[in-house]
């Protein structure tokens, strides 16, 4: 028998406390700089999603926190890439 459970883990909420803040950009660089622990769900870490994390999705977090940049996207994974189409209205299923 499967359950679901449904993760209330934002685009870019690398930490996993459901905020999208400076404490994520600092969480990013201790992971891609200092060996720190690997994100929450690494696939909504990747939010110019290329798959791969790397310094331009944490540029891209800074812009979008300091500076008003676009919203992260959800991440390389298939599921949160249909799941964004899917809630952004892009597509619509008959």
């Amino acid at each position: 028998k499967f359950q679901l459970t449904e993760q209330n883990i934002s685009p870019a909420d690398a930490n996993g406390d459901n905020k999208v803040n400076l404490a994520d950009i600092v969480f990013l660089v201790n992971y891609l700089f200092k060996n720190g622990p690997e994100p929450v769900n690494k696939s909504l870490v990747d939010v110019i999603v290329d798959c791969v994390i790397d310094i331009r999705d944490m540029l891209y977090l800074v812009n979008y926190i300091f500076k008003g940049g676009p919203q992260p996207l959800p991440g390389c994974s298939g599921v949160a890439i249909k799941r964004y189409i899917l809630t952004k209205g892009f597509l619509e299923l008959s």
